[in-house]
């Protein structure tokens, strides 16, 4: 976010108040991605302060004169308090089991669920998305149009990042180590910081008749000969 907003507005200075010596110091990343991603962060121009808590009067009594203060939690508390302790884990997440009461109907996604990986949006998209084909395929069994549910599984998400920094990004994974600069930004988040990339994934743009399969549609009609398939967006689900 303070790499977008000096983006934006240049002339401005933009300061990054970090309590950690180490940017991500939550995640499970090399520090030397850590490091490479606070060079680039100061690199286009974001002021960065470490090791202080996030106040305008810092913990070694520096004083910030700011228009807009942005905090940023890196760790907040699941908004999970409403659910039976027993689903929940130590830190308040939500536990995926089929042992859950209602667990064929009640679907935890995003930051309340407790899964492995980073919470990142495409994480909480990619479950948002098998989440919703899940919901489609058991509303279909449950009215008899179909035999067999096509339920999806989620796999375990191993540890990885990507980052836009203002004109340039910086990312990690196990396999490919880090990557950075403008190529690898336009490779991950296009022109658009990825509005476009998942546009397209998700098949936004295109009718509902490209999700119906044809055996489906022509059930539906013989069901009730007097009324065509109702058309409209596709069920999808949102980030929790």
């Amino acid at each position: 976010m303070a790499a977008e907003t000096k983006l934006v507005y240049p002339n401005t200075k933009v300061t990054l108040v970090h309590s950690r010596e180490k940017l991500l110091s939550a995640e499970p990343l090399p520090d030397d991605f850590k490091d490479q991603t606070l060079a680039l962060l100061r690199k286009g121009g974001v002021e960065a302060v470490m090791g202080n808590e996030t106040t305008l009067k810092l913990s070694d009594d520096t004083e910030l004169h700011a228009s807009h203060v942005i905090s940023a939690i890196s760790k907040p508390t699941p908004t999970t308090t409403y659910l039976p302790k027993n689903v929940l884990d130590s830190e308040d997440l939500v536990r995926i089991t089929l042992h859950s009461p209602n667990a064929d109907r009640h679907l935890a996604i995003g930051d309340i669920a407790a899964w492995s990986g980073i919470k990142r949006c495409g994480g909480a998209m990619h479950m948002g998305h098998f989440a919703a084909i899940n919901i489609h395929q058991h509303m279909l069994h449950s009215v008899g149009l179909i035999e067999q549910v096509g339920y999806k599984t989620l796999s375990d998400f191993p540890p990885a990042i990507g980052l836009a920094l203002g004109d340039t990004a910086i990312g990690w994974w196990a396999e490919g180590g880090i990557q950075s600069g403008p190529k690898f930004l336009e490779l991950m988040f296009g022109i658009d910081l990825g509005w476009s990339i998942c546009w397209d994934h998700f098949g936004l743009g295109k009718g509902v008749e490209s999700y119906v399969p044809a055996a489906i549609e022509k059930d539906a009609r013989e069901a009730d000969h007097t009324t065509d398939v109702v058309e409209g967006p596709p069920l999808m689900a949102s980030e929790a």
